[in-house]
């Protein structure tokens, strides 16, 4: 691995570790919270539509406004 691919893939992963204690953890209790109260298939199409659309309109947004990109 060239050493610029391997800086980017050093980045890439400090960001995701970051991400991920910060953000990822607590995208889930509201969608526990609901499956423990029974309403689990409102909080199962809630949340993978939520994900989907989030995901696919940042991701866009990211990608046209700012240029981002690996």
């Amino acid at each position: 691995m060239e050493s610029e691919s391997a800086k980017l893939a050093i980045w890439l992963t400090r960001i995701v570790f970051a991400y991920k204690m910060i953000f990822w953890t607590s995208s889930f209790l509201a969608g526990y919270g609901l499956r423990a109260a029974g309403d689990v298939k409102f909080s199962m199409i809630t949340f993978t539509l939520s994900m989907w659309i989030c995901r696919v309109v940042v991701t866009i947004f990211l990608v046209h406004t700012f240029h981002m990109g690996l």
